[in-house]
C-alpha cells in the first residue's frame, strides 16, 4: 500500500530545503558593507574608492559612507553596459578611435 503521508513528507522536505539554500543569497545582498568590503568586491583600491566616491551609490550614516551590496551589484552591472557601448575602430592612417554607441 502506498504511504500518502510519507510521501507528503519527502515533497515538504525538499521543498524546504530548496527554498532554504536560496535565502542567504538574498540576505546576503542586502548586507551593508564597509570600504574594505567593497574594494574587495569591485576590485579596486580604498583610495579609488575616495577619489570616486560620488559615482558609487552610497549612504552616509553616523559620519561615515555604507554601502548596500545590492546597490553596489546593481552599479557594476550599470558599468559594464556602458563600457560594452564602447567600441574601438581604425581610421585609414592606423589612429584608434572610441566610439559609444
Amino acid at each position: 500500500m502506498f504511504d500518502y503521508e510519507q510521501m507528503m513528507r519527502q515533497i515538504i522536505r525538499e521543498e524546504l530545503s530548496a527554498a532554504l539554500r536560496n535565502i542567504p543569497q538574498y540576505v546576503d545582498q542586502d548586507r551593508v558593507l564597509d570600504v574594505n568590503e567593497v574594494c574587495e568586491l569591485i576590485g579596486r583600491s580604498k583610495s579609488w574608492i575616495s577619489q570616486n566616491k560620488d559615482s558609487l551609490p552610497a549612504t552616509v550614516y553616523e559620519g561615515s559612507r555604507k554601502w548596500l551590496k545590492s546597490d553596489i551589484l546593481e552599479w557594476m552591472e550599470q558599468q559594464k553596459r556602458e563600457t560594452e557601448k564602447i567600441v574601438n575602430f581604425r581610421h585609414t592612417d592606423n589612429t584608434v578611435v572610441r566610439k559609444v554607441r
